[in-house]
């Protein structure tokens, strides 16, 4: 599950009064394995894939797969060439393998896409050189034509600080850019793509728009990119989170700052643009 459905579960069971349950540790890891980040993924076989962002022979990091009684493999890590410092979570294809992205590495330090079997046989699939995107931070989402959609947060061709790009990749590495941003429109997007109900991906960026506090788009597959909404600090400052979509086709999220106390505020949006906080986060009391 995305990040932002479990940190609003979290609050809403919080709110209610509901008890929490109890937390049982698996495994502690270590300096070798590195640290996790991102979320983690469950295979075909039950057990638990996920990434480290330092660790490994080179301290670039790597992937690992865990049982669910504690049991722990590094399938690979990574050497800098091949990637480096993953920070997002692995999306298991429909093929059984893993696709994922590192933040770092690859031949200028921009990151790669890479894949990786159960078993551990690493494979980069394309590496990110400014231009076509540079230093991806949310993992990949699989389109309804079988696709990889993701968001870079710096690089693109717009302009010289090159506020990020979103592009596509297929599973034999060919990797094209859709979109760049260009701050009016948005700059460093940090949250993934979330495929809405109507086969399009919705995202926020971190800062760009009328305002500079961050935006809320959709991108078509063909690389339409429509600015759907600006946050003005009031109703937000900085969304990093990935996107949920609600019941009734409205989208939901948080930004990190902002909102009547500065401390981010729980936001909706329709897919025209229609933005409503609905809730204001104060830093001493929620």
């Amino acid at each position: 599950m995305k990040l932002l459905l479990t940190t609003l579960l979290a609050t809403t069971l919080l709110a209610f009064g509901v008890a929490a349950q109890t937390l049982t540790p698996i495994y502690s890891f270590t300096n070798f394995p590195g640290n996790p980040l991102g979320q983690f993924v469950q295979g075909s076989d039950g057990s638990l894939y996920g990434v480290t962002s330092s660790g490994g022979v080179e301290d670039a990091g790597g992937v690992y797969r865990i049982t669910t009684n504690g049991a722990l493999t590094m399938l690979s890590t990574f050497a800098w060439t091949n990637g480096a410092r993953p920070e997002a979570g692995l999306l298991a294809g429909a093929d059984g393998n893993f696709y994922g992205t590192t933040a770092s590495g690859g031949d200028i330090g921009d990151g790669v896409a890479f894949r990786i079997t159960p078993d551990g046989i690493l494979t980069t699939l394309a590496k990110f050189s400014v231009t076509n995107g540079a230093n991806p931070r949310a993992g990949l989402t699989l389109g309804n034509d079988g696709q990889f959609y993701g968001t870079t947060t710096g690089g693109g061709s717009v302009g010289f600080d090159r506020y990020g790009t979103i592009f596509r990749l297929t599973t034999n590495g060919t990797l094209t850019t859709l979109a760049n941003f260009a701050r009016t429109n948005g700059a460093y997007p940090s949250a993934g793509l979330t495929l809405g109900s109507d086969g399009n991906f919705y995202g926020t960026t971190a800062f760009g728009g009328s305002n500079n506090y961050g935006t809320v788009f959709k991108v078509t597959t063909s690389g339409d990119l429509t600015t759907l909404a600006h946050f003005n600090s009031t109703t937000g400052a900085n969304p990093y989170a990935d996107l949920v979509q609600g019941g009734a086709a409205d989208f939901y999220g948080l930004t990190y700052q902002g909102g009547s106390q500065n401390s981010g505020t729980l936001f909706r949006v329709t897919t025209n643009g229609a933005l409503t906080t609905l809730l204001s986060y104060d830093y001493y009391t929620t």
